[in-house]
């Protein structure tokens, strides 16, 4: 009787460890995915900054074009009136 009384304290021992081996690797599951959220967060956050970033680059960029035109045209119409300088 004692022989199976030791097996059953035995097995329930290695459940034991078992068990809690499970609940160290739920633990960290845990943390890497609590990790891996903040990460996806700080990601997303960076994206939508670099989204409004280049979305304020677009606007300079057009900005810059409408001047040049508008010197490119300055700089026409003051040729073809004669005030530009022929050399």
């Amino acid at each position: 009787m004692t022989r199976d009384r030791d097996e059953i304290y035995t097995q329930l021992q290695e459940m034991n460890e078992r068990l809690e081996a499970l609940e160290e690797d739920f633990d960290l599951l845990k943390t890497i995915q609590t990790a891996n959220r903040r990460e996806t967060r700080g990601n997303s956050q960076t994206i939508g900054r670099l989204e409004r970033s280049v979305g304020e680059l677009a606007n300079i960029s057009r900005q810059q074009q409408i001047t040049i035109n508008r010197i490119l045209e300055y700089l026409f119409n003051q040729s073809g009136n004669g005030n530009g300088r022929t050399e």
